[in-house]
C-alpha cells in the first residue's frame, strides 16, 4: 500500500512539473514570436496556410506553386518545421508543422524578420486557385 501512494506521488509531482515547464515554454515562445525569423514557404501543392498576415501567391511555371509570404519559424528539427502567422491575433492561434522534405523549400528573410513587416491581406490567384 505505500508503494502505490509513493508512486501516485511522484507521478503527481512529474505532472505538476511537466504542466508547469510547459507553461514557462510556451510563455517564452509566445514573448518572443515577433522576434523569430520570418519565412517564405515555396510548396509543389496548396497547403492552405491562413493567418493574420499570410499571404499566398501562385507560381507558373516551377516546380513549386505556392509561396506563403507572413510566417515565423517557432521551431526547427527532427525533420519538422513549427511555423505560426506572424501578424499576432491573439483570438485566432495558428500553428502549422511542416514536414522538412523535397515537396518544400523555406527561406528565411532577415529583411522581414522585425515586427509589422508582414503582408496585411490574403491574395488568391487571378484565376481563383485556393492556396
Amino acid at each position: 500500500m505505500l508503494a502505490f501512494v509513493v508512486l501516485f506521488a511522484v507521478f503527481g509531482f512529474t505532472a505538476k512539473h511537466a504542466q508547469a515547464t510547459a507553461w514557462d515554454r510556451a510563455q517564452a515562445i509566445a514573448s518572443s514570436v515577433e522576434r523569430q525569423p520570418e519565412v517564405t514557404v515555396f510548396a509543389e501543392q496548396p497547403l492552405a496556410l491562413t493567418g493574420n498576415g499570410v499571404a499566398c501567391f501562385e507560381i507558373r511555371g516551377s516546380r513549386y506553386t505556392r509561396r506563403y509570404l507572413g510566417l515565423r519559424q517557432l521551431f526547427h528539427g527532427n525533420g519538422y518545421y513549427v511555423l505560426m502567422p506572424a501578424g499576432l491575433d491573439a483570438a485566432h492561434v495558428v500553428t502549422y508543422v511542416l514536414p522538412e522534405d523535397d515537396t518544400l523549400r523555406v527561406e528565411y528573410d532577415a529583411t522581414r524578420s522585425r515586427a509589422g513587416s508582414t503582408p496585411a491581406r490574403v491574395v488568391r490567384s487571378p484565376d481563383g486557385v485556393i492556396c
